[in-house]
């Protein structure tokens, strides 16, 4: 390697020309095809591969083979590895329903070079070409591993001979495999940092982000809050973010600094992505004053506009607390937020199916007492009451019980129903103690008829007294997932 490190592909140390490529900067893939990429991009590449002429992944790898410019083999190799997380993503497949046929020509002999892990028999550095096919309009439902298996030896291939090259994104991605342990390669935490401190020097934003966080684990602060420095300045979101939390709390011996904490957490929203939404959340929750640090106001202005906005964007990145905090907004009309039962259930449902308890409760609630545009449907109430009720959220316990009992979306069982708010019991619930004294007898229509009532006008004066301004979040995400005085459920 360049400057004489040593190669952790090679049991000696190797010099070699340098020649940098472009640091991505998309963190949503290490690959660099960018966070959240399009669904229609990925299924694009796909064809590509399983396209019935067989001739665009020759041509490709013909012009890599041929070219001594390390970019185009570079994204040759990316181009590989991302086919084939495409290939093996249910929701791109669905949509491939062409002939599948892929060329594997033999490279002639001296390319095959040992790679620890890997060693694919008529792969690349074999002397045979080998062929796959599915016949035309079968259903390309899922990758043959032999196929897979010739098409990461190639694209490993190319990795490590560019990375033996010294190029930085190689040395940075093959870093990734011994951290995680991928394509076979058995994970050496000292080889991925060797390779991360390389490609950082080079000024890899992720490399050094990552870096930074190898140092704050091994408690070497000084040296982590510069790796972290280097790569926010490089562009790293997860490294702004870092750097933003260090100001605001004062981390690693800095002091607190509003107003520099306020330009890398800014940074962080505007590049979010997938690995990192967590600085939208955060400075949503600023612009909604519900960040504990009073003197944050004196710099960030009540916005809920902007805060929505923000939201949004996290919560599309996948960012559960901001799917849930949406649907809570929506659901009490806090902060200037429109009362709307659809949006409410949408961002519900988003943060429920990534198992988020509350959530799963919120929803279980609306499809209890329905609103407008969203049905009554006993079944999804019992569903979701029961997904939450499973992670221990006492409200969800509760309700369980009652449901059970009434026969809500189920048959009506006095035993389980005993079962569920003894459970709630001793995690606290008084509604569930009251219960147990009162005895456990099963519940009739007008009972049903009128919990449905009950949700809907507690909702309904939740939402008054929020628009008065009698309600604010009060550290909404902050609490123990466990405990749930938030949830607006019987």
């Amino acid at each position: 390697m360049a400057g004489g490190e040593p190669n952790p592909f090679l049991t000696y140390a190797r010099n070699s020309i340098y020649s940098s490529s472009q640091t991505s900067l998309a963190r949503g893939s290490i690959y660099g095809i960018g966070a959240g990429a399009n669904t229609m991009s990925a299924k694009r590449m796909s064809r590509t591969l399983v396209s019935g002429n067989g001739n665009a992944l020759d041509m490709y790898r013909e012009a890599a083979k041929k070219t001594q410019d390390q970019r185009i083999q570079l994204e040759y190799a990316k181009f590989l590895l991302q086919s084939i997380e495409n290939l093996e993503d249910p929701v791109v497949r669905e949509d491939i329903n062409v002939t599948y046929s892929i060329y594997f020509p033999g490279s002639g002999g001296s390319g095959s070079v040992d790679f620890p892990g890997l060693g694919a028999p008529g792969g690349i550095g074999s002397a045979s070409d080998s062929t796959a096919s599915l016949p035309l309009g079968q259903q390309a439902t899922e990758i043959d591993p032999e196929n897979r298996e010739k098409l990461v030896t190639e694209a490993v291939y190319w990795v490590k001979h560019l990375q033996r090259k010294g190029n930085t994104e190689a040395s940075y991605i093959a870093g990734t495999w011994f951290e995680k342990g991928k394509y076979g390669i058995p994970v050496d935490t000292n080889k991925a940092v060797q390779l991360f401190t390389y490609a950082a020097k080079n000024h890899h934003a992720a490399a050094a982000y990552k870096v930074g966080v190898h140092n704050e684990e091994r408690k070497s602060s000084g040296r982590a809050f510069s790796y972290y420095q280097m790569a926010a300045a490089l562009g790293d979101v997860s490294a702004n973010y870092r750097m933003a939390k260090v100001f605001l709390e004062g981390h690693f011996h800095k002091k607190p600094n509003i107003k520099q904490a306020l330009v890398y957490l800014r940074r962080s929203a505007d590049l979010a992505n997938t690995e990192c939404p967590d600085g939208a959340l955060l400075l949503a929750q600023m612009y909604l004053r519900d960040y504990p640090n009073a003197e944050v106001f004196n710099h960030v202005f009540y916005d809920p506009e902007e805060a929505q906005r923000l939201l949004d964007k996290a919560s599309q990145l996948g960012c559960v607390d901001a799917q849930y905090l949406l649907g809570y907004l929506f659901e009490f009309g806090e902060h200037e937020f429109p009362v709307s039962p659809h949006l409410s259930t949408y961002y519900y449902q988003l943060a429920a199916e990534q198992d988020n308890a509350k959530a799963q409760m919120a929803l279980s609630g609306w499809h209890l007492s329905g609103g407008e545009g969203v049905e009554i449907n006993d079944r999804l109430a019992f569903d979701w009451g029961h997904r939450a009720a499973q992670q221990g959220l006492t409200r969800a316990m509760y309700a369980m019980g009652y449901y059970y009992e009434m026969g809500i979306g189920c048959d009506k069982d006095v035993t389980r129903a005993k079962e569920w708010y003894e459970k709630a019991a001793a995690d606290g619930s008084e509604e569930a103690k009251e219960r147990l004294r009162n005895g456990v007898f099963g519940g009739t229509a007008e009972s049903t008829a009128a919990l449905r009532r009950h949700v809907t006008q507690k909702r309904q004066k939740a939402a008054k007294s929020s628009r008065r301004g009698g309600k604010k979040l009060g550290g909404l995400l902050t609490k123990d997932k466990h405990k749930d005085a938030n949830c607006i459920v019987m």
